[in-house]
Parts: C-alpha cells; sequence; structure tokens
C-alpha cells in the first residue's frame, strides 16, 4: 500500500457547473493572495468571464447561423476584455501623476470589432444563405443534414441528365 500525498502539485483544469473555479499558476496564485490589487481582481474577473462562454465551431457545412454565433461570440469576449481593460486603466488613472485619459482605456476591444469583423462574419452568412436559396432543393438539404459528398453528386449528376 502506497500513501498518497494530501497535496497534488501542479496545474489543473477544473470543471464545474456554471464554472465558478479555475486553474490558476503558482505565480498567479501569488499575485491573487494580494487583496490590494485591482489589477489582478480584474484578471480573476476576466478569467471567471471567458470561462463560461460556449466556443462556436465552424463545421466544414457551415450553416450562416455558425458565423452568427462566431460574431456573437467575437462581441462577447470583446465587452468582457472592455471591463477588464477599464478596470486596469482605472488602477493606472489611481496610480499615475500625470492625467490619464480614462477614455483610451473604455470600449476599445468592441470599438475594434464591431462593424470590422462583425461586418464580414454577417457578409459570410448572408453570402451562404444567397447561394443556398440559389441550389435545388435536394442539395440544400443534403447540406443541412451532412449527406455525404457522393450523395450531393449523385443529385447533381440526376439533375444535370447525367447517369
Amino acid at each position: 500500500m502506497t500513501d498518497h500525498p494530501k497535496v497534488i502539485e501542479g496545474t489543473f483544469d477544473v470543471i464545474s457547473e456554471g464554472v465558478t473555479a479555475f486553474t490558476t499558476s503558482p505565480v498567479q496564485a501569488a499575485a491573487l493572495a494580494n487583496a490590494d490589487n485591482p489589477i489582478a481582481a480584474a484578471h480573476v474577473t476576466l478569467i471567471r468571464e471567458l470561462a463560461p462562454l460556449a466556443v462556436p465551431k465552424l463545421h466544414v457545412n457551415t450553416d450562416p447561423e455558425e458565423f452568427e454565433n462566431v460574431a456573437d461570440y467575437i462581441v462577447r469576449v470583446s465587452g468582457i476584455f472592455d471591463r477588464w481593460l477599464k478596470a486596469v486603466g482605472e488602477d493606472v488613472k489611481s496610480s499615475a501623476v500625470c492625467n490619464v485619459n480614462l477614455g483610451m482605456f473604455t470600449g476599445q476591444f468592441q470599438a475594434t470589432v464591431e462593424g470590422y469583423a462583425t461586418f464580414e462574419l454577417d457578409r459570410a452568412a448572408e453570402s451562404l444563405r444567397e447561394e443556398r436559396e440559389e441550389m435545388d432543393t435536394d442539395v440544400r438539404q443534403a447540406i443541412r443534414y451532412g449527406r455525404t459528398l457522393g450523395h450531393v453528386m449523385d443529385v447533381l449528376k440526376k439533375d444535370l441528365g447525367h447517369s
């Protein structure tokens, strides 16, 4: 019989309902132990807000909604990072001997993605919708329900009069 250590060394991923726990490195744990560190508090909040987000995936037979899910994900992540940056900026402003423009720490991430990355994702979704509207119903259903390429080719050949 072997003795099991009471403390297991290392960094581990912790998954829990609602994601209230997260992994910290020894360096992060030391920084977070200092309750007087607003940047550390912002860091903890950043991780806690990012952890429960569902990460979208673009599949091989992508649906327009998948592009829209990515856009929504980017907007949510940028909002979380904006809150983090504002908290960091407020700490910087409170410690600086000069006048720090808090506006440079406010809304920067969403300003970067709104209308740029989100526009491209909306455009990709709309283009795919238009392309699918032009397709034959059988081909659209084959793509939608993940039928094999062979099945799609058979439908196309039949439509074109090839055996």
